[in-house]
């Protein structure tokens, strides 16, 4: 049976319907087949000068009202509650949908009929067409995309200009990695995650970072801006304490072609470089010319602000042979990566002291450009026979006795 709504007499009976105060119930009962209950079908125009016609207008029009557009109830279908194609069902591409709505609220676009939906939405990428595309308000300032946790707290976002942000972690696993500066992958034959820093065009160090570093890469070189605009270079080509079994030194071993003996009461301060987190558990120097018996004899380490972390016990019998020698630290913390000075001390010997290998070059440029309480090779005070808890590093003075030191 089929119902013409252009039939004067049924468009009679539907204003009585609307527009009295009984309210209307229109039931169109369909018995089970393998048609729908109730077919529209719009007769368009050929040109498309139709464009506002439809097949279907439902209006709920009155200010303030609670009314619902369309309400679907499925009951205990198992069937879609909605499904729309834009193809004759007998022609053309009957095996997908448009769109989906099944039984149970989950949402599929371009999904094949058959297809059981992943998630609340599944978009398939039926042809060769972007997925989701997002455009932004012209004027807009509000977040493209906001994503919340549990508890209703915003927690990553892609704001109005597209930039991503989390306030959690990211992971990245392999083999695909993290390429940065460029939209091509440039990564070398890694068996795993690797990060990928392409070269500024240019170097405009220009700036700086309000905390924390920037890093970049520049010829192939990995380099940092600290706050203060400086920009640093880590080491590479050059040999690292590592290469000899060290966690730290004051200058390649190589380097160290002199021998000088120190004096005695004097504390000498050697600044090191550690590179990484380290617990200098010993500290490694040379002696190459032995003394008959010196006395109060102690290397430490201090931070730059004077304090004393760590120090080793008399090691004055180590200065009477001579050679290569260790002495452990008494409870060393773990250092993070700074600078620090090795300070060492002879508190009195008889006849000549020990000598202990140098670089052997002039105070001068030993300690260019720099003064206290910056200096690289220093002496402190004098007539001292221990290590003091903390030293004034604002009373370094330039020293030409720069001694080679180790830790490990």
């Amino acid at each position: 049976m089929a119902i013409d709504l252009n039939d004067p007499r049924i468009q009679y009976l539907l204003s009585l319907y609307l527009h009295d105060n009984i309210p209307p119930n229109i039931r169109y009962t369909g018995a089970q087949n393998v048609r729908p209950v109730m077919e529209l079908e719009h007769i368009g125009d050929l040109h498309g000068t139709d464009v506002f016609s439809s097949c279907l207008r439902l209006v709920v029009s009155t200010a303030g009202t609670a009314a619902e557009g369309i309400v679907i109830s499925g009951g205990t279908t198992i069937g879609n509650l909605i499904r729309v194609f834009n193809q004759p069902e007998n022609t053309v591409d009957y095996t997908t949908n448009t769109f989906v709505v099944s039984s149970d609220g989950r949402m599929g676009i371009m999904t094949p009929i058959a297809d059981v939906i992943d998630g609340r939405l599944e978009i398939d990428q039926y042809d060769n067409t972007p997925v989701i595309v997002v455009k932004a308000f012209l004027t807009g300032t509000q977040d493209l995309l906001q994503f919340f946790s549990d508890t209703g707290i915003k927690v990553t976002w892609v704001t109005q200009s597209g930039e991503l942000h989390t306030d959690k972690n990211a992971f990245f696993n392999g083999p695909d990695g993290l390429q940065v500066g460029g939209h091509t992958a440039d990564y070398a034959n890694v068996d795993g995650v690797a990060i990928s820093l392409k070269n500024l065009a240019s170097a405009p160090f220009t700036g700086a970072p309000t905390t924390g570093i920037n890093i970049v890469a520049t010829d192939g070189r990995l380099r940092y801006i600290d706050p203060s605009g400086n920009v640093w270079r880590l080491p590479d080509g050059n040999p690292l304490p590592e290469l000899h079994g060290l966690k730290s030194w004051n200058y390649d071993p190589t380097n160290a072609t002199g021998a000088a003996a120190p004096t005695a009461g004097v504390i000498y301060l050697m600044k090191t470089l550690f590179h990484r987190s380290v617990q200098a558990s010993t500290i490694r120097w040379q002696v190459t010319n032995n003394a008959a018996m010196p006395t109060n004899t102690y290397f430490g380490i201090y931070d730059l602000a004077g304090n004393r972390l760590c120090i080793t016990a008399d090691v004055s019998s180590d200065m009477t042979t001579i050679g290569t020698k260790s002495a452990a630290m008494i409870s060393p913390p773990v250092m993070p990566p700074n600078y620090y000075y090795i300070a060492f001390l002879v508190g009195g010997y008889a006849g000549g002291g020990p000598q202990l290998s140098i670089a052997g070059v002039p105070a001068g440029i030993a300690n260019a450009n720099l003064a206290a309480p910056d200096l690289r090779f220093a002496s402190y005070s004098s007539g001292l026979t221990a290590l003091p808890a903390t030293i004034t590093m604002a009373s370094q003075v330039s020293s030409a006795n720069q001694f080679w030191v180790g830790t490990a």
